[in-house]
């Protein structure tokens, strides 16, 4: 077994899972949320939407971070309190650009503020806890994660976002404000999982299968990506143009993606399995 993740800090471990992962974690939102601007249809609901769905996008990077900060302070290092401090400050700035803008985007009376209220509040549990279990962080912000998503399908239901008559401005919105997402969430989530197999220098069955089962996730958004992409070049010409304008983009998250994984399985997780048997791994299932 390589033993070497048993000798360094944890701040060295969480560097490197960061900077392996920093360029599938921000392209992708970057790229299609600028296409997507460029592209939709002018419909008065649907660009409410879009200015109401933005903050919720920029929430999940900073908080991707926080999460993984999180985790390092939960595991002791020192130098944590700080980064969480300096996500957490990055999160709430999306949050009050979000609370600050009054957006008409077709929600029922009320609707839009209760839920995110809601959201609001489940915030401020969370950003007000210091954890001392690497699992409960995990736990923690995954379901806050899942409640800010519950909020921008809304925002994007509601606003017709998802609805655009026309067939390539609706294929590229799906991919934005779907496969994007779900990319993004994932990668963060093997991020944090990777990020506590590193800290404890070992691995239980089901941190593995998290990992796993978040990779598998991430390339599954990216592969939605591409048919999206290739549906959009089918529905006509200016769908081709906008595939021939993204696939370079869209190759380099590919490859970056690919890059984190290959760094997370030969110098985080595959040290590990080889100590967790083939049984133990199954009846985790």
């Amino acid at each position: 077994m390589n033993r070497w993740i048993y000798h360094i800090s944890f701040t060295q471990k969480l560097a490197g899972i960061i900077i392996a992962a920093l360029v599938p974690l921000v392209l992708l939102p970057v790229y299609f949320l600028r296409a997507e601007q460029q592209q939709i249809a002018t419909a008065r609901l649907e660009l409410a939407g879009l200015r109401a769905y933005q903050p919720l996008q920029g929430i999940l990077a900073p908080l991707a971070d926080m999460q993984l900060w999180a985790a390092a302070q939960a595991a002791g290092d020192p130098a944590a309190t700080a980064k969480v401090a300096a996500a957490r400050a990055r999160v709430e700035h999306e949050m009050q650009a979000r609370t600050s803008s009054a957006i008409d985007y077709g929600a029922a009376s009320g609707q839009d503020a209760r839920r995110w209220a809601e959201i609001q509040s489940e915030w401020s549990a969370l950003a007000g806890t210091r954890f001392t279990d690497i699992a409960e962080v995990n736990r923690r912000y995954a379901a806050f994660v899942d409640r800010v998503q519950a909020m921008r399908t809304y925002v994007t239901t509601t606003s017709g976002l998802v609805l655009d008559p026309d067939p390539v401005n609706n294929f590229l919105i799906g991919a934005a404000t779907d496969a994007v997402p779900a990319f993004e969430i994932n990668i963060g989530r093997m991020r944090a999982w990777a990020a506590a197999i590193g800290a404890s220098g070992s691995a239980t069955p089901a941190a593995v299968r998290e990992v796993i089962r978040t990779q598998g996730l991430a390339a599954d958004a990216v592969a939605r990506v591409r048919a999206s992409l290739d549906s959009a070049a089918a529905a006509g010409q200016r769908g081709e143009e906008i595939r021939a304008a993204l696939a370079t983009p869209v190759a380099e998250v590919e490859k970056a993606l690919e890059e984190f994984t290959r760094y997370v399985q030969s110098d985080v997780t595959d040290s590990m399995i080889s100590a967790l048997s083939a049984q133990d791994l199954n009846a985790s299932s």
